[in-house]
C-alpha cells in the first residue's frame, strides 16, 4: 500500500495523477485539511474491478467533491464509496455525485443498520436508484458502541443477529415486497415501497 500526502497543487489535477498511478496497485490518498481522504481498493480476481472511496470532510465543497468523482469515472473506476459519521449526510451525498455522472456505481461504505430502519434504508435505496437506475451497491454495517450510543441516544447490541435479521427484511423491501415481519429486533406491518423498487441490490 502506498501513500500520498496532497497539500499544494489543485485537488483535481493531483487526483488525476493519482488516479492514473493507482490501476495497478491498492493505494490510499489522504489530502490535507483543504481537500478530503481518497481510499482505492483492487479488487483480483476473473472481473477486476476498481473503486474510489470519498469520506467527506469539513472545508470541502460540494463542487469538489463532484469533480472528483467525475475523475474518478474518467479514469475508469467502477465504483465511489461513501463515508458516513458526523459529517454530510450519506445518501444525500451520494445523490448528487450519481445525478453528476453518467456510469459510475455509488454505495454507502458503510451505512449503519442502528441509525436506519430497513423500511427507510429501503427507501433510500429506492431514491437514488431513482436518479440513476442500476447503479447502486449498498454496504451496511453495525457502526460503533459511540456513534450509535452517544451520539445518537440508541441501543447497541447484537450486531451480528440484528444484521442477519435486518439483511433478511431489507431484501424483501428492495424487492418491493409488502413488509409483515414481526421479528426479534424489528418490527413493520404493511410497509411497501411506493415507487419503483431497486431490486436485487448488491448487498
Amino acid at each position: 500500500m502506498q501513500c500520498h500526502a496532497i497539500r499544494d497543487a489543485p485537488a483535481a489535477c493531483r487526483l488525476r495523477q493519482c488516479l492514473r498511478a493507482s490501476m495497478l496497485a491498492v493505494t490510499s490518498l489522504r489530502f490535507s485539511s483543504s481537500c478530503v481522504s481518497v481510499g482505492l481498493y483492487w479488487k483480483r480476481g476473473p472481473m477486476q474491478r476498481s473503486g474510489v472511496a470519498l469520506i467527506p470532510q469539513r472545508g470541502i465543497s460540494m463542487a469538489s467533491y463532484i469533480r472528483m468523482a467525475q475523475l474518478a469515472e474518467e479514469q475508469g473506476y467502477d465504483s465511489l464509496w461513501g463515508g458516513e459519521s458526523n459529517g454530510l449526510e450519506l445518501f444525500t451525498f451520494l445523490g448528487v455525485l450519481l445525478s453528476q455522472t453518467r456510469r459510475l456505481k455509488v454505495a454507502p461504505g458503510i451505512a449503519s443498520i442502528f441509525t436506519r430502519t430497513p423500511a427507510l434504508m429501503a427507501m433510500s435505496m429506492a431514491t437514488l436508484h431513482a436518479i440513476a437506475p442500476h447503479r447502486t451497491l449498498l454496504g451496511l454495517g453495525v457502526s460503533t458502541r459511540i456513534i450509535v450510543g452517544n451520539w445518537h441516544g440508541l441501543t447497541w447490541d447484537h450486531p451480528l443477529e440484528r444484521t442477519a435479521e435486518y439483511v433478511q427484511l431489507l431484501r424483501q423491501g428492495l424487492r418491493g415486497e409488502r413488509l409483515m415481519h414481526q421479528g426479534t429486533y424489528y418490527h413493520s406491518e404493511h410497509f411497501r415501497l411506493g415507487v419503483e423498487p431497486p431490486g436485487d441490490v448488491p448487498i
